[in-house]
């Protein structure tokens, strides 16, 4: 950026391109259908371009080098990071599975919210509905919770997120001074692993309530301030193909569902 601004870290812009990318390419697919030749060819051409960057994000190990006179020497050889090399492969394996075949062709940094009671993050009315001793239904929740927009299934969502990682932490930590301390903190712990998963059900059947909800504040600020570029590319890359399967799986639906009514009214 000119004007001595600081402009954004080399992660974020990363991150930030492969979001745009994906919006140009996919945004404007509704249909069940192959993937116009030019912007298949345009998303191939571009993600291989900000994949390159992994080529040079190593790690050093321990190597032989083997010299000319028959003689070795140990060396510090270099490979790819870990968890690109494991991560890496798959994204992209993912990636031409749900990228639409031609018909002729054969297929091919962590942030946490500040530490405060969870109940005090959800609230009263969605704490209630988590802590029930029954059976757990998240859809049930949710309807009653009556969002009517994207705003508050926004700010429900952002609330469930933070108190989601306020139980994992806390059903995570445990000290007890006494032998009955020690039965009251797995009480206690039990219970935060429990309410810490209906947070995450109740999380999942949010987003899948709302497809084109925007990012929580989690998922901002990790993207926000997140400076590892391998750790860029691997959320950002995994975040926009899960939206592109969400996409053909409600592609998918619909035409099931079409199918299905026609055949009644047949």
């Amino acid at each position: 950026m000119s004007g001595g601004g600081k402009g954004v870290s080399t992660a974020a812009a990363i991150s930030n391109a492969i979001t745009n990318l994906y919006a140009t390419v996919f945004g404007s697919c509704h249909r069940l259908e192959p993937l116009p030749v030019e912007k298949k060819s345009m998303w191939r051409r571009e993600m291989d371009c900000l994949l390159s960057v992994c080529d040079y994000i190593v790690e050093f190990f321990p190597s032989k080098d083997i010299l000319p006179d028959g003689t070795t020497r140990e060396v510090m050889a270099t490979r790819p990071r870990s968890d690109i090399y494991v991560n890496l492969p798959a994204l992209e394996k993912l990636d031409d599975m749900l990228l639409f075949p031609d018909r002729d062709s054969s297929d091919k940094g962590c942030w946490y919210p500040n530490v405060q009671c969870g109940r005090a993050s959800v609230g009263d009315a969605i704490y209630r509905g988590m802590s029930f001793p029954g059976k757990f239904s998240p859809e049930y929740l949710l309807d009653c919770l009556e969002l009517s927009s994207e705003h508050e299934a926004l700010e429900a969502a952002d609330r469930v997120e933070a108190a989601m990682h306020v139980w994992r932490r806390k059903a995570g930590h445990g000290h007890a001074r006494s032998p009955w301390g020690a039965v009251k903190d797995l009480m206690e712990s039990d219970k935060n692993v429990m309410l810490a998963s209906r947070a995450e059900d109740a999380l999942l059947c949010l987003k899948h309530r709302f497809p084109g909800l925007s990012q929580t504040t989690l998922d901002a600020s990790k993207i926000q301030h997140n400076k590892d570029v391998g750790q860029a590319v691997l959320e950002s890359y995994s975040r926009v193909l899960e939206s592109l399967a969400y996409t053909i799986v409600t592609c998918i639906d619909d035409v099931l569902f079409a199918d299905e009514s026609a055949r009644k009214i047949g």
